[in-house]
């Protein structure tokens, strides 16, 4: 019995040689394929990687953009309203009767007289 258990092993092992030498032989012609998909895969994610990179840098500069949007929104705001108080002052100081109570009282102003020209005018005919 263990000499055909022996015979067996021999005889197996006689076959799976050349099953080797043939594995062998088209691994080492795939490895070219397996050496170009690897590089295929690292350029691959290179890019990737770059993609995503420049997009994480249009993404801050939108991010940086948008804050100065709010920051330009808020100082129109601020400026609009100092803009109607201004408008506001300047209607309270171009009231004619403020004008005339201020030259009247404060700085002691007078009317004028008023002068009449006649139309009656002698001419020496």
């Amino acid at each position: 019995m263990l000499a055909v258990k022996s015979n067996y092993s021999a005889e197996r092992q006689r076959v799976s040689q050349p099953q080797r030498q043939q594995n062998r032989d088209t691994s080492v012609r795939r490895s070219p394929a397996g050496l170009l998909d690897k590089l295929s895969i690292g350029a691959a994610i290179v890019l990737v990687l770059g993609v995503f990179w420049m997009l994480a840098g249009n993404a801050a500069k939108v991010n940086v953009m948008n804050h100065s949007v709010a920051q330009l929104q808020s100082q129109v705001s601020t400026v609009s309203a100092q803009d109607a108080a201004l408008n506001t002052q300047v209607d309270e100081l171009e009231r004619p009767s403020r004008i005339l109570s201020l030259a009247l009282n404060k700085y002691h102003m007078k009317h004028a007289n008023a002068v009449h020209i006649s139309t009656n005018v002698k001419t020496g005919k």
